[in-house]
């Protein structure tokens, strides 16, 4: 009885060691992105003027994909003509 759940245990060990090391899981219209949000397009400013910075993984999360914008309202990407 032990040997299945120790073999269980170990299988779910795996499962999560491979999702993470595969970034985290994004909403629609967004992707794992090394500068994550980090001068990211809004819906209040589509073309943000940004300090040159450089991006590692303190910085890693979510970002919208190109041709949509974070409505900081909501917190989702969205297409422009979505903007509220």
């Amino acid at each position: 009885m032990t040997r299945p759940i120790a073999l269980a245990l170990l299988f779910l060990v795996a499962a999560f060691v491979c999702c993470e090391a595969q970034g985290p899981l994004c909403p629609l219209n967004s992707a794992d992105n090394i500068c994550g949000r980090f001068c990211e397009p809004t819906c209040a400013n589509p073309w943000p003027v940004c300090a040159q910075r450089v991006c590692d993984e303190d910085t890693r999360g979510c970002r919208c994909n190109a041709g949509y914008l974070r409505d900081t309202r909501t917190g989702f990407c969205v297409s422009s003509n979505q903007c509220t």
